[in-house]
């Protein structure tokens, strides 16, 4: 039986080999958050309220277990929180293919709640493989997505999950995000961190800092929204939560750019919504 204290080191690593594997991640940490030191904050934060947000999800619905939303939600913590870490240490690859987890699992988690299609989030749960594609195909047929959709093209001429068509529409804002950070998640030329770094790395670049952030407050008020709209319950949140579901929207979106055609969409989320 444990006594509750730490057992004695067994095998430590040498102080050369400690040194060599953390001496530039902390460099980099360092300059990052000399630099982005508000960024960070407003990061860390979401990153807390998002904890409140999943306890809002499991407490609208009886068996949390049996809630896609809930469940995708809950593994978006992680995702948050590494893409963070990610960042402030400069593997920057990793740090934008978090966010690509999150697009994805909350679409499929948005249309199996809509679906209340137990059989199929049963598979998925077991390891079947759902992609973006097929549920932001699926999921425009949901009255609730299919009205908001409406109302976001007639306000924007943009809207959320719109089919890509070659030389004519580059997609819903969920596509064209996710068609993105996939290309950082293969590592395509360009989007993998030697090409990011122009250097053997990691090293501190602070205009892919920059764009990182703007992504991830993107990618945060999506996924909010993409909760909100799969269970309408969700409003005040627990644990000490300094939002509601709609102000921690408010509060993502007011941190994207003006110029952003993500914040132009975004802003033009219908009341009725919330």
């Amino acid at each position: 039986m444990s006594d509750g204290r730490e057992p004695s080191a067994s095998d430590m690593v040498s102080p050369e080999t400690w040194k060599s594997m953390v001496s530039l991640p902390d460099d980099v940490s360092l300059r990052t958050s000399d630099h982005h030191g508000s960024c960070l904050e407003e990061l860390w934060q979401l990153w807390g309220e998002w904890n409140c947000l999943v306890g809002g999800l499991q407490r609208a619905v009886p068996n949390p277990s049996d809630s896609p939303i809930a469940h995708a939600a809950s593994e978006a913590t992680d995702y948050l929180q590494s893409a963070i870490f990610n960042a402030l240490v400069g593997y920057y690859r990793l740090a934008f293919a978090s966010l690509r987890g999150i697009v994805e699992n909350m679409t499929i988690g948005l249309h199996l709640e809509l679906a209340q299609d137990a059989g199929t989030f049963s598979t998925w749960l077991e390891g079947n493989e759902l992609g973006l594609k097929w549920a932001a195909d699926h999921v425009v047929k949901h009255p609730r997505v299919k009205s908001v959709e409406s109302r976001l093209a007639l306000a924007t001429g943009d809207d959320l999950f719109h089919q890509h068509q070659r030389r004519v529409h580059q997609g819903g804002l969920v596509r064209r995000l996710f068609r993105v950070l996939s290309r950082y998640a293969h590592g395509a030329p360009n989007f993998n961190d030697g090409d990011m770094w122009e250097s053997n790395g990691p090293v501190y670049v602070p205009k892919v800092f920059q764009h990182w952030a703007e992504i991830y407050f993107t990618t945060y008020a999506l996924a909010v929204l993409e909760a909100r709209l799969g269970q309408p319950q969700l409003g005040e949140l627990p644990w000490g939560a300094s939002h509601d579901a709609k102000g921690l929207f408010t509060h993502a979106l007011r941190q994207i750019q003006p110029s952003s055609d993500a914040k132009r969409l975004l802003a033009a989320v219908p009341e009725s919504v919330w």
